[in-house]
């Protein structure tokens, strides 16, 4: 039973909501449709008009469900990704800012051209078709002129695309970050711990957890695999990771559900014990008789 298994399961399960704060008291949240739209809402708490405002992103028949990630570079900029009926990563953008923004960093200048000031902008393509596993889509942006998305690929394999408005005309640059047969559809999660440091964790077919991490003063920039916890200890179908600082992570997922009781469980990394991590367990609960 390894990659793709049961890739159906993804496409008729509710898919997953993303929610970003870009604003104190301002929520957007983003969802796929019953129909494979893409939609968001929006909504300023404690303003005049507090309620939620509807809208479509992407029509009908553009997503598949199961998977939606949103970020915000800065706070008048959204880009969200999902899995496209091609099996294509797509994205779209909004962003408020003024037509050409100049920036300075790492003493040059660079430029963030906006293409549509306060519209969304229709749909892009971040890796070609039949390149993605419906289910599981996560990004992140290490620095506001550059985001990271990643992805599990047809075979079991971890992809990412990058794009940096330094770099590349404007376009997403793909790769791949671990090799087929390593990870089961449905979860992936990444964090960047810095603006030069990324790691990624996903779920293997044998039931483990595994783990990416990349680092642009590393090994000129290689990716590096590595199992995180032993085979039978994640349920299929949620991770999710958070980094305290620059020398702290914490992964969560859910335990084996071989009996009727299903433990969550947690993974905590620092560099003061050697690189060494503990798995704990966060609780439990009873599934019945």
């Amino acid at each position: 039973m390894g990659p793709g298994r049961d890739r159906a399961r993804w496409e008729r399960r509710p898919g997953r909501v993303s929610v970003i704060s870009r604003f104190p008291r301002h929520i957007d949240a983003f969802w796929i449709g019953q129909q494979g739209q893409v939609s968001s809402a929006w909504a300023v708490r404690d303003s005049e008009d507090p309620t939620w405002k509807r809208f479509q992103v992407a029509p009908p028949g553009l997503a598949r469900p199961g998977a939606l990630a949103a970020l915000s570079r800065h706070p008048q900029c959204i880009q969200i990704f999902w899995i496209g009926g091609e099996r294509q990563v797509l994205t779209a953008s909004y962003d408020d800012r003024d037509d050409l923004q100049w920036r300075v960093r790492d003493k040059w200048p660079w430029r963030d051209l906006v293409k549509s000031k306060g519209e969304w902008v229709s749909p892009s393509p971040v890796s070609s078709g039949g390149t993605a596993e419906p289910g599981a889509v996560t990004a992140v942006a290490r620095h506001p002129e550059h985001m990271d998305v990643f992805w599990i690929g047809p075979d079991g394999e971890v992809r990412t695309g990058w794009w940096d408005s330094r770099v590349g005309d404007d376009a997403w640059l793909t790769r791949i970050v671990a090799p087929s047969g390593i990870a089961e559809p449905g979860a992936i999660t990444a964090i960047a711990r810095g603006p030069e440091q990324l790691d990624v964790f996903w779920i293997r077919p044998d039931q483990g957890v595994a783990s990416a991490w990349w680092n642009s003063g590393i090994d000129g920039g290689s990716w590096h695999v590595f199992e995180l916890s032993p085979p039978g200890s994640a349920h299929f179908g949620a991770i999710s990771a958070v980094a305290r600082g620059q020398d702290q992570m914490d992964v969560f997922w859910i335990g084996p559900s071989a009996s009727s009781r299903a433990p969550g469980l947690m993974l905590l990394w620092t560099p003061f014990n050697g690189c060494a991590a503990r798995l704990l367990r966060v609780g439990a609960f009873s599934r019945g008789q």
